[in-house]
């Protein structure tokens, strides 16, 4: 899930977001759009963005663990759309050599 696109104002999130890919460069502005993010959730008190959608941002950034967390969560409330291409998605690159990639794969029934 990218910023910009949802509640809040885009404008904001945009500067926002560009100051950290200036600083940063990508794995900055992934960082940031993950903390606007996990902001807006806390502020709403709701759910805007999906399981998947969270594994997504922390595949970016780097976290394994967390990413891995959210993938089982949008396994678990079966959100085949977000997560059916898992295997071929490039933003999981760094996750598949992973055991727990492996197994997960497996498990959505995806061909190896």
């Amino acid at each position: 899930m990218f910023r910009g696109a949802g509640p809040g104002d885009p404008g904001a999130d945009s500067a926002v977001l560009l100051k950290a890919w200036k600083t940063g460069g990508e794995k900055g502005l992934w960082q940031k759009n993950l903390e606007l993010t996990l902001k807006e959730r806390e502020q709403a008190g709701t759910r805007y963005s999906s399981a998947a959608e969270l594994a997504d941002a922390y595949a970016r950034v780097g976290d394994k663990d967390k990413a891995f967390e959210w993938l089982e969560k949008a396994y678990r409330e079966r959100e085949g759309q977000n997560i059916a291409l898992l295997k071929y998605d490039p933003t999981y690159k760094n996750l598949r050599g992973d055991p727990r990639f492996i197994s997960l794969v497996k498990r959505l029934g995806l061909p190896e």
